[in-house]
């Protein structure tokens, strides 16, 4: 089963969640980010990690990879205004 989540950005609470989706379904788990995270956001530390995050897919710089990997996906949970994705492509 492939499980994609798609967010605004992932935060300090949805990453413990998504730690544990991803340690059980390995490459079948991605978060898809959909816009860069604001600066204010970033200054309190929200963004340190996150070019670390194995499981996390970036819209806004692969937005054809993204949206085949939703696709593709059995199940997608959003999390996001339909704006933000529109805007993209």
């Amino acid at each position: 089963m492939k499980l994609t989540i798609v967010s605004n950005y992932i935060n300090h609470h949805q990453i413990p969640m998504s730690n544990e989706l991803y340690r059980k379904l390995g490459a079948a788990f991605a978060f898809i980010q959909t816009s860069p995270m604001e600066e204010d956001r970033v200054k309190m530390g929200w963004g340190e990690e996150v070019r670390s995050i194995p499981y996390l897919k970036l819209y806004y710089e692969e937005p054809e990879a993204c949206a085949a990997r939703i696709l593709d996906s059995d199940v997608v949970v959003f999390g996001w205004r339909m704006s933000a994705i529109s805007s993209h492509g």
